[in-house]
């Protein structure tokens, strides 16, 4: 009884593999016979024909690249252009980047000047294959194609995280992150919200006040003050009388109004000059440092601190210092620039332009006629014909030294530029 069991199983077993194998070798010479119908109907010049004999064999194989290839390569026999390009990101989405169709379909995209199009499948390919090596050659191509955002303006400041000034005339404004006007320049000056708080302060005929976002004055304290900044650290830096102090968030008085200037309580850290030179305070209004500084570097938002670091300057040099003044940098240098964020910023020696890191360490050495710091891994450099492009984190040159002067970029990858005596914005390609 066992024995005739054995034997009904090894027969089934042979049945079932006859079964698979006649069924295999039947779709092979299937698959084989429809590619053979494509390839004569293509002699013949009968594509569209030759395209349904290439889904037959797909019937039969449906991953397989010469088959869809084959239907690419007809749809542009057809010029029908549509189709073609449709077919090609089929394989590149079912097959990954093939190097034939990506090759191909990234040229195509070239010759026929369709740049942004080269653009977006290469940057779509990065983020879904970014060890690819065909991929990340291609996106080394075009990763500083931009696109003009077309404003006017007679000047644009760099971006804090939300905001940068423009002028209109002699007046000041706010713009957002994509370059939309969030405040009219309508003020002598502005300051950009921060915290909790949304209120924008203002300069308007010698008098500082705070205004939301349509325009509308929400806040003006009782005291006259001639400047009030955005709210850092709990703490407003406010000036009355040609002198700089500072309110809290309610506008009561925290420190005397005894300095000649000062900075925004950012990162919770600030600097204050009396008598002609500087000192580092906490977000207390305690000294960090004496008065002992000739210089502190602050940006045009009036803050001195990103990452609780600062560009400090003895003796007609600048150091990068630790919140409590030691220093972190070996070299001392001509100039400086903020730090943006965690990235290397611009520094000056020798009469040329390098990039330091947040510990003072040199990456890039100074080759630039000029510089500003890095964003979202590119920084604007400028070369020896006074012209601005942008460099990589690699000192790369990205794009082209054409612009009479070039801010760094923004969160959403925007970039204030002067062409000609007008600013306008510009947009890396990437970042859409």
């Amino acid at each position: 009884m066992k024995k005739n069991l054995i034997i009904c199983m090894v027969v089934l077993l042979g049945l079932c593999w006859y079964v698979t194998a006649e069924t295999y070798l039947g779709s092979s010479g299937k698959y084989k016979e429809a590619m053979a119908q494509a390839k004569a109907l293509e002699e013949k010049e009968i594509y569209i024909r030759a395209i349904d004999s290439y889904k037959e064999a797909l019937s039969y194989k449906s991953s397989d690249f010469h088959a869809m290839y084959g239907i690419a390569q007809d749809y542009k026999n057809l010029k029908d252009e549509e189709a073609y390009e449709n077919q090609m990101h089929s394989i590149l989405i079912n097959l990954g980047p093939n190097e034939t169709a990506l090759k191909e379909l990234y040229q195509y995209y070239m010759n026929t000047n369709c740049k942004s199009d080269a653009a977006e499948l290469v940057y779509d390919l990065k983020k879904k294959y970014p060890e690819d090596s065909l991929v990340d050659s291609l996106y080394e191509e075009r990763k500083g194609d931009y696109e003009e955002l077309f404003t006017g303006y007679e000047y644009i400041s760099s971006y804090n995280e939300q905001y940068a000034i423009y002028k209109s005339g002699p007046l000041k404004g706010l713009l957002d992150q994509e370059g939309d006007i969030v405040v009219e320049a309508e003020y002598d000056e502005i300051a950009y919200p921060a915290g909790d708080r949304k209120d924008i302060a203002v300069v308007s005929e010698n008098s500082a006040y705070y205004i939301n976002e349509k325009g509308y004055k929400v806040e003006d304290p009782d005291e006259k003050y001639t400047y009030l900044s955005g709210i850092g650290s709990n703490s407003i830096l406010a000036q009355k009388n040609g002198k700089y102090g500072y309110l809290d968030s309610g506008y009561r008085e925290k420190t005397k109004f005894e300095w000649e200037d000062a900075t925004k309580i950012y990162d919770k850290l600030g600097a204050v000059k009396k008598d002609g030179k500087w000192a580092l305070i906490n977000e207390k209004f305690e000294l960090q440092t004496g008065y002992i500084y000739d210089d502190v570097l602050y940006d045009e938002w009036r803050r001195c601190s990103v990452n609780q670091v600062v560009w400090v300057n003895k003796g007609g040099k600048y150091q990068l210092v630790d919140k409590t003044g030691a220093p972190l940098t070996e070299n001392i240098y001509e100039d400086a620039k903020m730090f943006v964020n965690e990235q290397p910023c611009a520094v000056k020696r020798e009469e040329k332009w390098g990039f330091v890191d947040l510990t003072g360490k040199e990456v890039i050495k100074p080759t630039y006629e000029g510089a500003d710091s890095f964003n979202k891994d590119f920084a604007p450099v400028m070369d020896s014909h006074s012209l601005w492009g942008m460099i990589d984190l690699n000192n790369k040159v990205v794009l082209d030294y054409t612009f009479d002067e070039l801010k760094p970029l923004n969160s959403a990858g925007i970039a204030p530029f002067e062409r000609d005596g007008i600013w306008s914005l510009l947009r890396l390609k990437i970042y859409e």
